[in-house]
């Protein structure tokens, strides 16, 4: 049979203060491997122990449509040996296992929905014997052992379907039961389950009420009894229920799988014995059988729950709060009827088994471990650092510990996962590998590494071949250039600041741009973050040449003004420093530096000058004269006739031995034959040199005689004739 009975109306959970949980999942997993053994015909109900005192677990079934339970013993690697029967009656349904005459050897309770349960006594090698029957309830279910009188024998507590109520048979200790006291439920009570959940030290029942679709609490009084019935609402079609402490808080919290609901109901436990509503978790359809357990081994108990229309087992983690992640679903065997945890190949890592109705089998789910999956880097990836101290960066699902060690060295002591973890590195530039080993609950092991560079040394920058001190137009545009390395890692990035900016500017190429001088501050970061001390760079533009200037006297220089030395007087401006100074004396072909020009001999000199600065500006030619005439110049004249009161022309010759230069004044006296002074005539002038020149005086009014006149000369040096010449003047 499926269900005692089957209901196929669908109705809308409307649980006042229930929560309906579909997501949050967790980033957790664990991994079961499916194994199926035969069993007997339509199996349903479940227990799980060590039959045969191997050490095993092992398991039994009681099966539908044969009346009859079978043992399946594990051989400790997570296998099932074949099935060995042992004879029930009357459509057998829910069973239990526990040492019901204290001989140590685990003995079974049987269920029958006749109306009784049957004890089968073990014989310690996997068998058993019938150690009688036993009355319960009308159409009695599934059945709880635990010591409800504290008398240190195990008890009964059955429920029955039809009379709405559970059986109380206590135990005699030899295998044997007192008559049945029953105590009223919620309607239609299915599952059972037995603990002390009001801390009194007696053992409680909570049972589900598929009907009625609650939970009722019986709280023990430790003598066997039980008081009246407090019912918690469950979600629609109550039919399991197990316990187990779902948010860490040390009191007793239920599971209950809503059959018609399609969903997995939590009850959180106050710890006096009464319960308030968790949430609710949807499962898929049909969910029956459940069990509590701690599946991935991180210390919170998980559920396993067999949602029988689906042929599935859904997996609930849980998060240590009361919530649980999302379900993980597994396939099993056709119509899974119930379900229980165990340690069936004894790795340390919690199995489970499911009983398979329609298809007459057990289904083993062997706990693969919930190995760690994850990712790790050092410095959030970074590819160097310039700290001995680094920090991993873990991202690992399942993960409980982590331990790390130096690339090959010796580990570290197992501590609580972290993601994000201190660590010191070896010191001593270059790579560093880090292992780290993450550990799950389950003591699954998942090894990752990574290295980082240790880089305690800034890079080091120049400006290369960029041109030093000045440049001129010939130089622009003008870039400059850093260049940069590494010793360790690489550079990432440099920055420079012109002229004083007060923001640093990222790049290495300089535009420079501008008469004067520029100064470059600039640096270097490395990978590892290693900023190099900033340093600095000055170059300068001048793209206009010096001016310069001359004192060379204007005019002729007579023999007084010698030594003449002409100074060259070079004026940079604000551009770059005058390099040099040079010239060429009278049309010399070779340039001569020097500012100070030394000038000799008569004549008219030509000095060509320039001079160019520290840019290699160069200053157009420029050219400046210095005349010298040391030599006085002499006088002649020529003998004149002239009527008294006409013009007297003198015809007289200065000559200067000067090439080129005019006298500048020429002054005749006229005296009588003793000598005196008779007429002076100035003004003559300019009279060229080393010719003949006619000189008027427009009225001469001397007597009629003979006269004498004398010629004077200055030349154009300010040099006074050495001879004065003349001759006779006649008047008629």
């Amino acid at each position: 049979m499926r269900d005692r009975r089957v209901h196929f109306v669908l109705l809308m959970l409307l649980v006042l203060g229930v929560t309906v949980v579909f997501g949050a999942a967790q980033a957790r997993a664990v991994t079961f491997t499916r194994h199926d053994y035969s069993a007997g015909s339509a199996p349903c109900g479940l227990a799980i122990g060590d039959f045969n005192g191997d050490g095993f677990a092992d398991v039994a079934t009681d099966n539908a449509w044969t009346t009859n339970a079978s043992v399946l013993l594990g051989a400790g690697d997570g296998s099932l040996a074949a099935p060995v029967t042992s004879s029930v009656y009357g459509n057998p349904f829910g069973m239990a296992a526990g040492d019901l005459n204290g001989d140590g050897k685990k003995d079974l309770v049987v269920v029958s929905q006749s109306g009784s349960v049957r004890v089968l006594l073990g014989a310690g090698d996997g068998t058993f014997t019938s150690a009688g029957d036993f009355a319960a309830g009308t159409i009695p279910l599934e059945v709880a052992i635990a010591d409800f009188n504290g008398d240190g024998k195990p008890d009964l507590a059955v429920t029955n379907d039809q009379a709405a109520s559970v059986s109380i048979l206590l135990g005699k200790g030899d295998g044997t039961f007192e008559d049945k006291v029953d105590y009223a439920t919620g309607a239609a009570p299915y599952g059972v389950a037995a603990a002390d959940f009001n801390g009194d030290g007696n053992i409680d029942l909570a049972v589900a009420c598929s009907d009625s679709s609650v939970v009722s609490i019986l709280l023990g009084a430790g003598d066997g009894t039980f008081g009246a019935k407090t019912d918690v609402a469950a979600g629609n079609g109550a039919l399991f229920v197990d316990v187990g402490d779902f948010n860490g808080d040390g009191d007793k919290d239920l599971a209950v799988a809503d059959f018609f609901g399609d969903t997995v109901t939590t009850l959180m436990g106050a710890g006096d014995g009464t319960f308030s509503a968790g949430a609710v978790y949807a499962s898929d359809s049909g969910p029956g059988g459940l069990a509590v357990g701690d599946l991935d081994g991180d210390g919170v108990q998980d559920l396993v729950v067999v949602a029988r229309n689906a042929d599935k087992a859904d997996i609930y983690l849980g998060n240590g709060d009361g919530s649980f992640a999302d379900k993980v679903v597994l396939a099993t065997g056709g119509y899974p009827y119930n379900v229980g945890v165990a340690d069936f190949d004894g790795n340390g890592k919690p199995d489970f088994v499911t009983v398979n109705d329609s298809g007459s089998t057990v289904s083993v789910f062997l706990n693969a471990g919930s190995m760690p999956a994850g990712t790790m880097t050092l410095d959030a990836d970074n590819d160097a650092t310039k700290s001995t101290t680094v920090t991993i960066d873990s991202s690992v699902t399942s993960a409980a510990q982590m331990r790390v060690r130096d690339g090959g060295g010796d580990w570290s002591d197992w501590q609580a996962y972290a993601a994000h973890t201190g660590w010191t590195v070896p010191a001593g530039d270059g790579s560093k590998a880090v292992d780290v080993e993450y550990r799950s609950h389950l003591g699954d092991v998942l090894a990752l590494n990574d290295s980082i560079i240790l880089d305690t040394v800034a890079p080091v920058s120049g400006t290369g071949d960029a041109p030093t001190g000045w440049v001129n137009a010939s130089g622009l545009p003008l870039t400059v250039v850093i260049g940069s390395s590494d010793a360790s890692t690489y550079v990432v990035s440099t920055e420079y600041r012109l002229d004083g900016a007060t923001d640093w500017t990222e790049g290495s190429s300089v535009p420079v741009s501008g008469d004067g001088t520029h100064t470059i501050e600039y640096r270097s970061t490395d990978a590892a973050g290693n900023v190099e001390v900033a340093k600095t760079y000055t170059v300068g533009i001048d793209t206009a040449p010096p001016v310069t200037t001359d004192d060379a006297p204007s005019g002729w220089l007579k023999a007084a003004a010698l030594p003449v030395t002409v100074h060259l007087t070079a004026d940079a401006g604000l551009g770059s420093p005058i390099k040099s100074t040079e010239y060429r004396l009278d049309g010399a072909s070779d340039w001569t530096d020097g500012a100070s020009v030394p000038v000799s001999g008569n004549g008219v000199h030509a000095i060509d000058y320039r001079s160019t600065d520290a840019a290699g500006n160069v200053e157009d030619t420029k050219t400046c004269t210095v005349r010298i005439d040391a030599v006085r110049p002499t006088t002649s004249g020529q003998a004149v006739t002239v009527k008294r009161g006409k013009k007297a022309v003198f015809k007289v010759k200065v000559t200067d031995k000067v090439s080129g230069n005019p006298p500048q004044t020429v002054t005749i006296k006229v005296r009588n034959a003793k000598g005196k002074l008779l007429k002076t005539l100035s003004g003559f002038g300019p009279v060229t040199s080393n010719a003949t020149t006619s000189l008027g005086w427009p009225n001469c009014k001397l007597a009629k005689g003979t006269y004498r006149y004398v010629v004077y000369a200055t030349d154009a040096a300010g040099n006074r004739q050495s001879k004065a010449g003349g001759n006779r003047l006649v008047v008629k």
